[in-house]
């Protein structure tokens, strides 16, 4: 008797488990459904661009906002 993990939860999309036979060490005996997982990563890449647009506004604000302070003379880190 062997216990099995898997490293995410899943519904079971393949078993090549058969009861009863011996396995090599490391072999393959069911695969999950990833389906979730890849409609969450396509969702994830088409966020991407907008939100790296998101950063780069926000540098520049910051950016800005260092210009203000040091032209009105103030020292050190605004904040």
């Amino acid at each position: 008797v062997v216990e099995l993990a898997a490293p995410a939860a899943g519904r079971i999309a393949d078993c090549t488990a058969v009861v009863g036979a011996a396995v090599e060490p490391g072999a393959v005996l069911a695969r999950l459904d990833d389906a979730e997982a890849r409609a969450a990563l396509i969702q994830a890449e088409l966020r991407l661009p907008a939100l790296r647009l998101e950063v780069e506004r926000e540098r520049a604000a910051a950016d800005g906002a260092r210009r203000d302070w040091t032209e009105l003379g103030q020292s050190g880190q605004p904040g």
